[in-house]
């Protein structure tokens, strides 16, 4: 049995995932921890494949690859990588994420010590060096979801007296330099038990990407679980690498997705607190913007 088992996805980012993975063994060597790490490849079209059977070679002790013959998106393929991990704890990691000071020692510790802690990550930096609000979330209320897309979080910015009313959607009254608790993080760094994944059934496969961390983590919260942040650790997130930067119909494919994700999220877990008015607006709302992007596909 091993430690920890860290799953990452592989799609058409050759160089970042070679950079990514090898970081990760670098950092991760430094341990004690028996670990493995599985790299299941979704379809790739660049040389993703050559490259991963050549890192496999270098680290056949450590590295397991798993090419698919077709891209299963991102919880269907984290899922398939969780069925192959041997490890107590699963980190799900980004292939655009690069370790930079991560105790992981000290993280599995943190959430094999604490039964009150169902899932932890780290604080992702961006390119920028600004954090990437993605993995500090709290939970997408139609009201701290209108705060956020509404660019009213963005204001409170300015006015600090605000945060507690609009900075709903990412926490942003709380010190991010201190370690707490939130409501959702970021799948680009999820650290959890095998056990409590697989009690969960992973992550819902009716997203195919984009929501499915938000959905996870409400499910941990549902059980009274607690979900850590720790930013005295550190990683970079390089952001997008596969998704929604991509150009063209890449990217109108990866907006139709998200909005489509979302939209899945609150069937499941805000519809139902709603109001007859308030629900039939949100329907419409959302399958008017689908339509759109579907026909925009066609």
């Amino acid at each position: 049995m091993k430690d920890l088992s860290i799953i990452i996805l592989s799609y058409n980012t050759s160089e970042t995932t070679r950079n990514c993975i090898e970081l990760l063994i670098e950092n991760l060597k430094k341990t004690s921890l028996k670990f493995e790490i599985i790299v299941i490849d979704n379809n790739s079209i660049d040389n993703s494949p050559l490259m991963l059977k050549q890192i496999q070679k270098e680290n056949n002790d450590i590295v397991k690859i798993f090419l698919l013959n077709h891209n299963l998106g991102f919880t269907k393929a984290n899922n398939f990588g969780a069925s192959k991990a041997q490890g107590t704890n699963i980190l799900f990691l980004n292939s655009d994420v690069y370790i930079q000071n991560v105790d992981f020692t000290k993280l599995v510790n943190s959430l094999n010590s604490n039964s009150k802690v169902g899932a932890l990550t780290v604080k992702l930096l961006l390119d920028s060096k600004k954090i990437d609000m993605a993995c500090h979330r709290g939970e997408p209320s139609l009201w701290n979801s209108f705060c956020y897309f509404a660019k009213l979080e963005t204001l409170s910015n300015y006015f600090t007296f605000l945060k507690p009313f609009f900075g709903g959607y990412h926490l942003t009254y709380l010190n991010l330099s201190k370690q707490h608790y939130v409501d959702a993080i970021s799948g680009a760094f999820f650290l959890i038990t095998k056990k409590l994944f697989n009690s969960l059934k992973g992550f819902d496969e009716v997203f195919f990407m984009y929501a499915e961390d938000l959905d996870l983590s409400k499910r941990i919260r549902d059980l009274n679980l607690k979900i850590l942040f720790m930013p005295q650790y550190t990683a970079k997130h390089l952001k997008y690498m596969s998704g929604k930067k991509s150009q063209g119909q890449g990217l109108k494919i990866a907006n139709y997705n998200f909005v489509k994700s979302m939209y899945l999220y609150y069937k499941k877990h805000e519809e139902k607190k709603q109001n007859f008015v308030v629900s039939f607006l949100m329907t419409l709302f959302f399958n008017v913007i689908i339509f759109r992007y579907e026909k925009n596909r066609n």
